[in-house]
């Protein structure tokens, strides 16, 4: 009969009768894979490949959720601009039209203001997109 040795699973705890000689076996009450070493010295080490895998696969997803929050950063800077650009460029169509046609009527005053609002706003956003 072989000679058998006597260990304590790390995963569980149990009792377990392992033949001597043996580099690698199994818990029978939780199914931890142990690896023992055989220089005089029983060492188990608890190696449980489904938590490797699972701690794998959360730091993909992480970066590729990281990736995507960076592209969105980007994107929406991107339009920012364009809306810092299109409104600066209304903004001055407006004061111009609005000071021709003032000189025709009074009322188109009014366009005046407005490209003046517009201008301001765009000059907020654009300072805003700077300090970021």
């Amino acid at each position: 009969m072989a000679e058998m040795i006597l260990l304590k699973c790390p995963q569980c705890g149990a009792n377990l009768s392992i033949e001597k000689g043996r580099t690698e076996a199994y818990c029978t009450y939780c199914g931890a894979k142990l690896f023992i070493d055989t220089n005089h010295e029983y060492t188990i080490h608890n190696v449980n490949e489904a938590d490797i895998t699972r701690a794998e696969t959360d730091r993909m997803i992480r970066m590729e959720q990281l990736r995507m929050q960076k592209e969105e950063k980007e994107i929406k800077r991107a339009r920012k601009k364009k809306a810092v650009k299109y409104s600066l460029i209304y903004g001055i169509l407006l004061m111009v039209a609005g000071v021709l046609l003032a000189f025709v009527d009074a009322g188109f005053v009014c366009l005046l203001l407005f490209g003046i609002v517009l201008l301001c706003l765009a000059a907020g956003w654009g300072i805003e997109l700077i300090e970021k």
